[in-house]
């Protein structure tokens, strides 16, 4: 299993954009032995292990769910991944006839689609084309800063030196 890390603000961003797109399949593989298909919308899961010391804290990429998710428990499907390693990220077309899909967005360790370490096959449609208009066909830099959650942590200091100045 991967070691525990959480997800960089530009990574966020990113799955921000692809949770909401419809009709998409996540792919991993282990060399030639092994694959996995998850249809479905995806979504980033930050889980804090209370029982752990060291790395208490990771980011997980699990199913998108209706129902929130109680913070003692873990989504019923999810990933297990170090953010640091992935690095990069491209959508490019791949015409897949057997699950009807048009693209990939794959998610590598470097700007190459063989250092991939997860991907997502998608379907041709509006988001897609929305999705590609934002973020472009070249390499994007997951590790590039980001001003995305800049807000919201920006709205929680806030709020705490608010609620430390009311007390002194």
């Amino acid at each position: 299993m991967p070691k525990r890390t959480t997800a960089h603000n530009r990574q966020r961003e990113l799955f921000a954009d692809l949770a909401n797109m419809q009709g998409i399949v996540l792919t991993a593989k282990s060399g030639d032995s092994v694959s996995m298909n998850i249809h479905g919308a995806f979504e980033l899961f930050d889980k804090h292990w209370y029982t752990e010391d060291h790395l208490p804290r990771e980011t997980m990429l699990a199913l998108k769910t209706d129902t929130p998710t109680p913070p003692t428990s873990e989504p019923a499907v999810h990933f297990h991944v170090d953010w640091n390693e992935v690095k990069w990220a491209r959508i490019q077309p791949r015409r897949l006839k057997l699950i009807n899909m048009d693209y990939e967005i794959v998610f590598c360790s470097e700007k190459h689609a063989s250092t991939r370490i997860f991907w997502f096959y998608l379907p041709e449609g509006l988001d897609v084309q929305l999705f590609r208009a934002k973020w472009g066909e070249d390499w994007i830099n997951l590790l590039q800063e980001s001003n995305y959650g800049l807000e919201i942590n920006n709205f929680e200091n806030i709020q705490i030196e608010k609620q430390f100045s009311e007390i002194f």
